[in-house]
């Protein structure tokens, strides 16, 4: 199995982003260098919404569908990892302090701005057909997953659906 960082990635949906008023195409942002954290929290912030005015949040800025590779991937976007090598030795690298702000990038995400919807608390309490049907329908804008997830799930469901795939945004010290 290759390693996460190369098959973890976004899909985003430009219907959702549209109809919520973003106008800016987030490939164009990875091309200019401009899709980072700040850019990825600031949309995520704009997505999350009650549409239907019931009080409850019903589309969210990201869907996660690997709760528990979620902060290890953000780890990496941010140029760090969990462990490191130093003179052939493999040791734990948690207190360095890239790894500590994609973390705590990932916590603001979650539990701050309230923008993420996941699965559940790492157990995969929706299957990822839910979760597939939910984006579809317009439930969140962006979609973390494995890429694979885009022939699997995604491409059968879609319909005419206006998507895209994205890296992940790239921390402030990457």
């Amino acid at each position: 199995m290759r390693p996460v960082e190369a098959r973890i990635g976004l899909i985003y949906n430009r219907d959702v982003l549209k109809k919520l008023g973003i106008n800016e195409d987030p490939q164009d942002l990875v091309k200019d260098k401009k899709w980072t954290f700040d850019k990825f929290r600031e949309i995520c912030k704009a997505c999350t919404r009650d549409s239907d005015g019931d009080g409850k949040t019903d589309v969210y800025g990201i869907n996660i569908a690997l709760t528990e590779l979620f902060g290890i991937s953000m780890i990496s976007a941010n140029g760090s990892s969990l462990v490191k090598t130093v003179d052939g030795v493999t040791k734990e690298n948690f207190t360095d302090q890239k790894a500590l702000s994609a973390l705590n990038f990932v916590h603001e995400l979650i539990n701050t701005d309230k923008t993420a919807r996941y699965a559940g608390d790492g157990i995969h309490n929706q299957s990822e057909k839910e979760m597939i049907a939910d984006f579809v329908a317009g439930g969140s804008a962006f979609y973390f997953c494995e890429t694979w997830s885009i022939n699997q799930t995604l491409k059968p469901v879609a319909g005419d659906m206006n998507y895209g795939l994205l890296p992940l945004p790239m921390g402030p010290d990457a």
